[in-house]
């Protein structure tokens, strides 16, 4: 199965509720291992984990919210063009 199809089949097993609260647990999850970080931790393992975490549950939800994910998408593009501003460099976007 294609990640894109057992993102969607994941969401629809266990409910938008449930999975929007994995989703922002996987969040404060990874605000915890930051945090630890910036305490001194070497926690690169933990924090990579995390970030795969938080990646899976944005996939998801791009999966289920296409037109959502596209609008997202589309500040994306604008805040990366808006730092390459604010750093006087070019953006590849």
């Amino acid at each position: 199965m294609n990640a894109h199809k057992l993102y969607k089949t994941a969401w629809e097993h266990w409910g938008e509720q449930a999975q929007l609260i994995v989703f922002m647990e996987e969040l404060m999850e990874l605000g915890h291992e930051i945090a630890r970080r910036l305490r001194g931790n070497d926690n690169e393992a933990a924090l990579e984990e995390e970030m795969a975490d938080v990646t899976i549950m944005m996939d998801q939800y791009a999966a289920v919210y296409p037109a959502s994910a596209a609008r997202v998408w589309a500040k994306v593009r604008d805040k990366r063009a808006r730092l390459a501003g604010r750093l006087e460099v070019d953006n590849d976007d």
